[in-house]
């Protein structure tokens, strides 16, 4: 299969990328990075899809798969649809289940104008609503916060309770359902998350974190209202911590029509692939915070719950 791929430097795009070539499949890339691509590729490319002509260079050929990873504005969509759209046997744009959510903020808003410019093709259009991903290579570093902290202090602050359930799909699982679903040639709009038999809880995740790094320190579970009123914020500074029944969006309660996934790589398996990855690039103790809670202010709200008696540690 000859597939094009836009992207296909950084996380999702460099799963789907090494799963196209175990296949077989004959991969050329289209992207911005610096380094070329980390997995067997016929091509790479160089182009900033924002500029008139990005596309030259791959626009005179046919293509049996492309695969769009991209997030910025739907314009660069656009132009990647009128210049290679109907050359492509199924044109898979990969999103996010928050385009279904337009009031979720810009990012939501964006992808599904993206959508609605793949959606232009007809039946060779495939739009795949990813929920919460994690896995190596994870350069928003939701998992990659819990392992850090867990390996490197004496007490972790962890929000809500424990039997929280959150629904996540390792990575490498999104590229091999993905192309599963190329293969079958569905068309249309499909979400992607774990179904409702693979559902785990936080505390699952956090066991398996611990197992992980080898540490099985006191972990600090605070309620949700405490939590809040002591200021943190949900998702974007607590990664995939999301108050149960206080959130107009809510992303581990995805609508169960249309869903697909295969689930095959297991809560601990993604745990180990990312702490092997956070080894190996040395990002062990050296977390970019990106706005995460800052481990001052977690020290502090941990010393004023055990001086109240508010949470409770396992």
């Amino acid at each position: 299969m000859k597939v094009l791929i836009l992207g296909g430097g950084r996380f999702v795009g460099r799963a789907l990328g090494a799963a196209v070539a175990s296949r077989g499949w004959r991969a050329t890339v289209l992207n911005s990075d610096a380094v070329a691509p980390r997995f067997p590729v016929i091509q790479w490319w160089k182009g900033d899809r924002n500029r008139t002509g990005s596309l030259d260079a791959v626009a005179g050929e046919d293509w049996d798969l492309i695969l769009d990873t991209w997030s910025g504005s739907a314009e660069a969509v656009s132009r990647s649809v009128s210049v290679l759209g109907r050359r492509a046997g199924t044109y898979c744009y990969v999103s996010s289940i928050v385009a279904g959510f337009p009031s979720a903020g810009d990012y939501a808003a964006r992808k599904r104008a993206c959508e609605l410019q793949v959606l232009r093709l007809g039946g060779t259009a495939l739009i795949v609503r990813l929920g919460l991903v994690l896995g190596p290579h994870e350069y928003p570093g939701r998992l990659p916060y819990w392992l850090d902290r867990l390996a490197t202090q004496e007490d972790v602050l962890v929000p809500g309770r424990p039997g929280r359930p959150i629904r996540y799909v390792d990575v490498r699982d999104v590229a091999e359902s993905i192309l599963n679903v190329v293969v079958e040639r569905r068309s249309g709009t499909y979400s992607l998350t774990s179904l409702a038999e693979k559902v785990v809880t936080m505390g699952d995740l956090i066991s398996a974190a611990s197992a992980t790094v080898g540490r099985h320190l006191p972990v600090t579970w605070i309620p949700d209202p405490l939590a809040l009123r002591c200021g943190i914020r949900p998702w974007t500074q607590v990664p995939l911590w999301i108050p149960e029944g206080k959130s107009p969006f809510d992303a581990y309660a995805v609508p169960t029509d249309r869903v697909f996934a295969s689930a095959a790589v297991g809560n601990y398996e993604t745990a180990k692939a990312t702490w092997a990855w956070m080894q190996s690039s040395g990002a062990v103790g050296e977390l970019d915070e990106r706005g995460w809670l800052s481990k001052s202010y977690e020290v502090d709200v941990l010393r004023r719950c055990a001086g109240s008696g508010a949470g409770w540690s396992e």
